[in-house]
């Protein structure tokens, strides 16, 4: 039998006023691995992936890929120097 690693977490879009859309992501295998282990509330991260929605028209993005960027904590204290 087969067991499958992946995690989930959420990605907040802003379309660049003062609307927020958050989108569901699951990333399998070494990507979810790692997402686990480096994502934080309020770090920056570009997901690559494809839309999946289930019988009930929920949607959820299938990442294959995903890129850290800097976490809101370290501009914070970059700031404050």
């Amino acid at each position: 039998m087969q067991t499958y690693n992946y995690t989930t977490f959420g990605v907040g879009v802003s379309d660049g006023r003062d609307r927020t859309t958050y989108f569901p992501v699951t990333a399998f295998g070494k990507v979810g691995e790692a997402a686990a282990s480096y994502i934080t509330k309020g770090m920056q991260v570009l997901v690559e992936g494809r839309v999946d929605i289930d019988e009930k028209r929920r949607m959820n993005v299938i990442a294959d890929k995903v890129v850290f960027g800097a976490s809101a904590r370290r501009e914070t204290e970059s700031e404050t120097e």
